[in-house]
């Protein structure tokens, strides 16, 4: 079995790879220019980053709403 450590390794790695990536598209975002396959490569991202959000857990609660809350006062002691 894969130490802990060894899987958030490798998963950082595939992060900084998307990262970079992203940064790539971004760059090419920039120049108007009729690119297939860059827009592919758009494209082909956006999907899985919409389908890896979709299938990861919100697990620090950002995106959970949350209730608003009355702000406390001294009466309400």
């Amino acid at each position: 079995m894969t130490a802990l450590s060894d899987q958030l390794n490798a998963a950082s790695d595939r992060l900084a790879a998307v990262q970079a990536d992203v940064r790539v598209l971004l760059d090419r975002a920039t120049v108007p220019v009729e690119d297939t396959e860059a827009q592919a490569a758009a494209d082909r991202l956006t999907q899985f980053v919409e389908s890896w959000d979709a299938e990861t857990p919100d697990a620090d609660g950002s995106e959970t709403p949350t209730e608003p809350t009355e702000p406390e006062t001294s009466f309400d002691r």
